[in-house]
């Protein structure tokens, strides 16, 4: 078992805009504002592993443990999601799609995910809880389960239906985000009067739920694959850590903490024989993407990529079959990039995804006009894209992306005219959030191609 290394508590967690020269400073920089060259900005070093000075260091480095980006002309700052991005919790909906290998079928009530009959598409209105028009909800269709968030006079809640009734057989208060493993559920119990939420593991068939993990932490953001748990851990130093459960819920689970000494983590992903998660020294202006070559952290090999800003810590990674995907928000709150990294190619570079159209252009610079992404889902070779549209629309559109198809023709926008939020992949469905002109919530579903 690993263990947490990192007394040091982050003293500040503020993002800035300083007026002069328009930089972001992540942390409390008048102490320390790098420790390694790439922490600075093109055409900078970083002194005494303290400030970033122009200059240049003509030094080697270890292209297989640690291959950095090297930024694009216009470095992007942007950490503020702006207010296209100001979402509902349950918009952050964090449900892991991958199969679930060897699964009991004592718990599987809908084979092969299809939680609507093989309907090629249709809504699902949730009666109890109803989910109304003051919140989001985010949907999700299991083999295990067909779920839902709602928001009631208690609070959010997290509901699921086991037969398809739209009536929930099972409802907890939750932070809105949760994960879906094997006849259970992971989330986030509402804030304590500590401030502090609680990771919980629900069975979906009795109710019955107890904590992942006992302690003083403050737990969010889980996601399941693999028979493995990962989620978001922050102890009384302050900083938030990965950590990663292999056979949660069993007698005797081994747990592996990633953390390392005065960085923070976050946004998990977890693959077949890799875990990944965004990481920042303390101090430094710029977000790591990391990823572990193996199913634990302890002793793996470790492979990282160096972004050109910071990314917000609500950011989180999807695995793809081939690397990684993450949304990266600027700033200025358009323009935002859709990114991709596909790591086992040793020669593989941090890309940018857009979309054109019906066309996907890979290397391109993101468009600083038309619809804005501003949610992604993947799963497999797919993604869920949401864009917001400003102009005289001013809605949110629903694209799907098949990184295998034709690049002139990967993009297909999914036929509804009403707004689309909170999308969720699995092999066969993608499901939505969708608005209707009174503004009232249903959940939308459509089957893949």
């Amino acid at each position: 078992m690993g263990s947490r290394i990192g007394p040091q508590r982050l003293a500040a967690v503020a993002l800035a805009l300083l007026v002069s020269g328009c930089s972001l400073i992540f942390g409390d920089v008048d102490k320390t504002e790098c420790q390694i060259d790439e922490d600075c900005f093109p055409g900078e070093i970083c002194l005494e592993r303290s400030r970033c000075a122009v200059g240049r260091r003509e030094m080697g480095v270890d292209m297989a443990l640690d291959r950095s980006l090297e930024p694009e002309p216009d470095i992007d700052l942007g950490v503020d999601l702006g207010p296209d991005l100001a979402l509902d919790a349950a918009v952050d909906l964090a449900v892991d799609a991958a199969t679930i290998p060897d699964a009991d079928p004592a718990t599987v009530v809908f084979p092969a995910g299809d939680c609507f009959g093989g309907d090629p598409q249709g809504t699902f209105e949730p009666q109890d809880p109803a989910v109304g028009g003051l919140h989001v909800p985010g949907p999700a269709c299991t083999p295990f389960a067909r779920l839902w968030t709602a928001r009631t006079a208690d609070g959010v809640e997290l509901a699921w239906d086991l037969d398809g009734d739209a009536v929930a057989e099972g409802q907890v208060p939750s932070s809105g985000v949760y994960a879906v493993g094997e006849g259970v559920v992971f989330t986030s119990a509402p804030r304590d009067a500590d401030g502090r939420r609680q990771l919980l593991q629900v069975a979906l068939r009795t109710g019955e739920s107890a904590p992942v993990r006992l302690g003083a932490f403050d737990q969010r953001d889980p996601v399941f694959g693999y028979g493995r748990l990962a989620f978001v851990e922050t102890g009384s130093d302050g900083v938030p850590g990965v950590l990663v459960i292999d056979g949660v819920g069993d007698d005797a689970p081994v747990e592996w903490e990633c953390a390392v000494a005065g960085a923070a983590q976050w946004g998990p992903a977890l693959g077949p024989r890799f875990i990944a998660w965004f990481e920042q020294p303390r101090g430094s202006r710029r977000t790591r993407v990391v990823v572990v070559d193996g199913p634990v952290c302890a002793g793996a090999a470790r492979q990282q990529v160096v972004l050109e800003g910071a990314v917000p810590g609500d950011t989180r990674l999807w695995a793809i079959d081939d690397g990684l995907v993450w949304l990266e928000p600027r700033a200025a709150g358009v323009g935002n990039r859709i990114r991709r990294w596909r790591f086992a190619d040793p020669g593989a570079r941090v890309e940018t995804l857009v979309l054109d159209g019906r066309a996907l252009r890979i290397g391109a610079r993101a468009l600083d006009e038309g619809p804005n992404p501003v949610e992604l889902a993947a799963n497999g070779q797919r993604l869920a894209v949401v864009r917001y549209e400003g102009g005289a629309s001013l809605r949110y559109v629903l694209d799907t992306v098949d990184l295998q198809a034709e690049r002139e023709r990967a993009v297909t926008r999914v036929g509804q005219d009403d707004d689309a939020r909170a999308p969720w992949l699995s092999a066969s469905y993608l499901l939505w959030a969708e608005a209707d002109r009174l503004g009232s919530w249903r959940v939308a579903y459509e089957r893949l191609q």
